[in-house]
Formats: C-alpha cells, sequence, structure tokens
C-alpha cells in the first residue's frame, strides 16, 4: 500500500521516480546497517510498475541507460538480499538469467551461501 501511495503522490507531484542500483550504494547501506529487506511483493510491485530493461549493464557502461533499472539490477539485489525465493521468482517465472559475472559476487557481499547453493 505504501509504494502504491508513493507511487501515486510522486506522478501528481510531477516528480520523476529514479531508483539507485549502484554498487556503491548497496555497499553504503550494507555497512551502515540500514539495507532494507524487500518482500517478494516489493519485486513484484516494481516490477509491476518500472520499466525494466532486459539483461544487464555495469553503472560505467557507456551503453547504460541513466536512470534506468535493468532486469540483472534486481537479479543481482535478490541475490545480496539472500532470498531463493525471490531469485526463483524473477529467474523461473519471468524467465530473467542471472548475470554470472555479478550475481555470485552479490550473493557473497550479502553473505548467502543459500543463494550460491542455488545458483550452481
Amino acid at each position: 500500500m505504501t509504494c502504491r501511495f508513493f507511487r501515486d503522490t510522486t506522478k501528481v507531484l510531477g516528480k520523476k521516480m529514479e531508483t539507485d542500483f549502484t554498487s556503491d550504494r548497496f555497499l553504503d547501506l550494507w555497512k551502515s546497517g540500514t539495507v532494507p529487506s524487500h518482500s517478494l511483493g516489493w519485486f513484484q510491485w516494481v516490477c509491476d510498475t518500472l520499466e525494466i530493461l532486459p539483461g544487464f549493464e555495469r553503472f560505467w557502461s557507456k551503453k547504460r541507460v541513466k536512470g534506468a533499472v535493468y532486469e540483472g539490477d534486481l537479479v543481482n539485489y535478490a541475490a545480496f538480499q539472500g532470498s531463493v525465493e525471490i531469485l526463483r521468482w524473477l529467474m523461473e517465472d519471468k524467465g530473467w538469467e542471472p548475470n554470472l559475472y555479478t550475481v555470485g559476487e552479490w550473493a557473497g557481499f550479502g553473505g548467502s551461501v543459500e543463494v550460491l547453493e542455488y545458483l550452481l
């Protein structure tokens, strides 16, 4: 409910909603102990609300669309959170592919052995 209210309010106010999925931002939150834990419902809301671009582009890549959210960003975030349930939904139900160069790294940052075992 809060997410819909936020979305609707930002539209009414004419504000542009931008999501920061940069690795620096996640690591800063992780170090501060304030990493929010998002539910499967939140991931579903993001997929229904935001335009999600296919694949994955690193944040420093010239090919990356500024302010865009890519499938790989959400897969990496689910791995970082340690949620096999969300990863399974993204990969099996949505058909998204993990970026094999980054998803294991994010699971390691989050300290999730379960995610690493699922990805194997």
